[in-house]
């Protein structure tokens, strides 16, 4: 069964293909004066309240998902990282630029996989994303391209801190 991605923005559900969930959302949020949602600080909360109830080694904390999630996984990383140990996600990017990450952003190593035939959120977008966030690490300009049969990856090492910033695709495979 197919479904249409559905995602709540302020006061509305949303069910629509993502090139235009940005803009109405956005309208959505200037217009309709919906609540601002914080979902960095949420997921910074979430952390600390399990980090005081159970015994948890606070470097070691993750992000991962998958589509939206991809997308919310890359913004902790940006936004959190001091929370933040990596990300590894699919099929999403970074849904900002350097203008909007900010000063106190420490290297973090990323690992994106997207489908080159993706017809809902588009692989140049994160393929930009991996090279914004190569730049945010300070990493050489020019990726190590590794091409196998049925997939190509792109790897940025030797960047601050030790981190290394990658992205593979597989050539056959959509969103899901």
């Amino acid at each position: 069964v197919l479904r249409t991605p559905r995602i709540h923005c302020g006061c509305r559900t949303y069910t629509t293909h993502h090139s235009r969930l940005t803009s109405e959302c956005a309208r959505s949020q200037a217009t309709a004066k919906a609540p601002r949602y914080d979902d960095v600080g949420f997921i910074r909360s979430v952390v600390a309240s399990v980090a005081s109830s159970a015994s948890i080694d606070r470097t070691r904390v993750y992000m991962a998902g998958y589509s939206l999630g991809c997308f919310m996984a890359q913004a902790m990383g940006a936004n959190a990282s001091d929370i933040t140990a990596a990300v590894g996600c699919h099929s999403g990017y970074l849904a900002a630029d350097e203008t909007q990450v900010p000063p106190s952003y420490a290297p973090r190593s990323f690992l994106v996989v997207h489908g080159k035939t993706d017809s809902v959120i588009p692989y140049s977008s994160s393929l930009s994303s991996i090279q914004l966030v190569a730049g945010l690490n300070s990493c050489p300009s020019s990726p190590v391209v590794t091409q196998a049969t049925g997939y190509r990856q792109h790897l940025y090492s030797g960047c601050s801190g030790g981190t290394e910033v990658a992205m593979s695709n597989d050539r056959g495979a959509g969103s899901g």
